[in-house]
């Protein structure tokens, strides 16, 4: 056997171990898959702002909506984990939108402007983020929602400011 196939021989086999070791640990750790977000604002640059974020923090767009029809649309049929909506959207309050997302069962965080957010009875145990927001106040108020089961009635997460 030469140099090449006694190298090639060893190549081959470290190519096995190492595909059995990495087929394993994938079995035993599956990779976890980004989740998909529902963005719904009606300021342009600040839903930008916001598919940046959420993606920097390593979520995926499922959808975006600057008006409450798309967002309705949107909240009944895309396939998403959680939602971020702006509390009013071009006057017209968001309360149509999260009544459609409670009905489905999924997660949502209101974020405002406005100092006193003007969120309907039935939602106020929802997050709320007062902008402007820092990136880490975003992330800990997705994990929040996500983790705490926000899309129940009952759970009352703390409301998040945009202070550091």
């Amino acid at each position: 056997m030469s140099r090449l196939d006694r190298f090639g021989f060893v190549f081959e086999g470290l190519f096995r171990e190492l595909h059995a070791n990495m087929s394993s640990a994938a079995r035993t750790q599956p990779a976890a898959a980004a989740k998909r977000v529902l963005i719904v604002e009606d300021e342009l640059m600040i839903r930008m702002l916001l598919v940046d974020m959420v993606g920097e923090l390593g979520y995926t767009i499922a959808a975006e909506a600057a008006q409450i029809e798309e967002a309705l649309e949107a909240a009944r049929n895309t396939d998403f984990d959680i939602a971020i909506l702006d509390v009013n959207l071009n006057g017209r309050p968001i309360s149509p939108v999260a009544d459609a997302l409670v009905a489905r069962g999924r997660p949502f965080i209101f974020v405002t402007g406005y100092a006193d957010p003007a969120v309907a009875e039935l939602h106020a145990n929802r997050p709320v983020l007062k902008k402007p927001f820092h990136l880490d106040n975003l992330k800990l108020t997705l994990q929040e929602a996500l983790g705490n089961g926000t899309a129940g009635p009952h759970s009352v997460p703390p409301q998040r400011t945009g202070e550091g």
